[in-house]
């Protein structure tokens, strides 16, 4: 299984440097993580926690394309990082994994399976107050920040008017910080999002068919922001001409 080969080699890398020695290799160009305390991560600046003990739980996969999985579970782990000790209970993960020219990799079939991102909801121990984004003005960031941009907003807008079932690819998973998750379209389909009223620090990274985008969305429950990791794929789909979610 994919995500508990992802979490073997996360033990590796923090019994080690803590850095992205063993798992570098494994992610893709587009590569970014968030984490419960706010926190993202590429590639380049990736540390990986001290991870003594793991246990993975209630894994649901989906395919929105041959060469793309997104994987929904709950690890029951002990771990730290940056010298704080994380909540050892269950906590949801959701992690997207692709691979050949979806990916970028012309390799096709054999290519091997690239992480595209994580978002992890592990909290520190120690909760620590919802401070949201410190700093708002940020502009966006990143090889595809202008695509990133369109597309988000686009989506915003969807959302707004009640259109975002239009926006959405058929294999879609979302989890939320509070434990709750949906899989694929139909389990989504009867559940009114709340519309998100602007987003700040908008990071956007692009490999092959795949944009993943890392913000701070604001909403009426939310109004500093909190931190929000989207992949999207090029697909076909309404967004910008042709991604969806």
């Amino acid at each position: 299984m994919l995500a508990s080969q992802f979490l073997m080699l996360t033990e590796a890398a923090g019994k080690t440097d803590g850095n992205s020695t063993f798992l570098k290799p494994l992610m893709s160009p587009a590569y970014q993580i968030v984490r419960a305390d706010g926190s993202r991560e590429t590639p380049s600046t990736y540390t990986a926690p001290n991870l003594s003990s793991y246990e993975v739980f209630g894994a649901i996969a989906t395919e929105p394309d041959p060469d793309v999985l997104v994987v929904r579970y709950y690890v029951a782990s002990n771990e730290t990082l940056h010298g704080k000790q994380l909540n050892t209970s269950r906590r949801p993960r959701l992690t997207v994994f692709a691979r050949g020219a979806v990916e970028g990799d012309e390799g096709g079939a054999n290519a091997s399976w690239k992480l595209v991102s994580h978002a992890g909801f592990n909290e520190p121990m120690v909760l620590e107050c919802d401070r949201g984004d410190d700093d708002p003005s940020t502009p966006p960031q990143g090889p595809a920040a202008a695509l990133g941009v369109r597309v988000i907003r686009e989506w915003m807008a969807a959302v707004r008017d009640g259109r975002q079932l239009d926006t959405i690819n058929n294999e879609i998973q979302v989890q939320f910080a509070n434990g709750s998750g949906f899989a694929r379209r139909k389990e989504i389909a009867p559940i009114k999002p709340m519309p998100i009223d602007g987003y700040t620090r908008l990071i956007a990274t692009r490999s092959g068919r795949l944009l993943v985008l890392s913000y701070y969305a604001t909403s009426r429950v939310a109004t500093r922001g909190r931190p929000h990791l989207t992949v999207f794929l090029e697909d076909g789909g309404p967004l910008a001409g042709n991604w969806s979610m």
